[in-house]
């Protein structure tokens, strides 16, 4: 008589409960993530140095957002609603535009550069990156204050890019 007795895996029982940590993995990264996107983007306007901000088109274009897999995941802003109540003209374009329309252009045309979690910030008013450039021989930090920030936080093992969408 043999001591050993056999066991039966239900293998799709084991596959389901794999799939469900994951997912609740996934849910509590995205938690995480959102949090502390939140306080970045928070944080990044709050260290800017521009304070010329009459219209509030600059603020309203401040944008963060959280893909996963190529998808987006989660989105928001400095405020839930827009504080601006004018739009002002684009320059090179002679259109008028607001700060709300412009970040929301921009999650709609980005294009996630990952295939796991990636996590984004923007200022999407075309005039902040010509503010971190330098005008009228003065530059001001507008969001880049923050890439310190991830530096620290994620390490220089991370894939961290720092990309300027207009051309000048």
């Amino acid at each position: 008589m043999s001591n050993y007795k056999r066991i039966k895996i239900d293998e799709k029982a084991l596959a389901n409960a794999k799939k469900a940590i994951i997912e609740k993995i996934n849910l509590v990264t995205l938690r995480e993530l959102e949090t502390y996107a939140r306080h970045t983007l928070r944080r990044a306007y709050l260290d800017s140095d521009y304070s010329h901000n009459e219209s509030q088109n600059l603020r309203d274009s401040y944008v963060w957002a959280i893909y996963f897999k190529g998808q987006l995941k989660k989105h928001g802003y400095l405020d839930n609603s827009p504080l601006a109540t004018e739009a002002i003209k684009k320059t090179a374009t002679e259109e008028y535009i607001k700060g709300r329309q412009e970040a929301d252009s921009f999650l709609a045309s980005y294009i996630p550069h990952s295939t796991g979690w990636e996590v984004v910030f923007a200022t999407s008013i075309y005039y902040g990156v010509y503010l971190e450039k330098g005008t009228s021989g003065k530059k001001y930090v507008v969001i880049s204050s923050i890439y310190d920030e991830l530096m620290k936080t994620f390490g220089a093992n991370k894939v961290i890019t720092w990309k300027n969408e207009y051309t000048y």
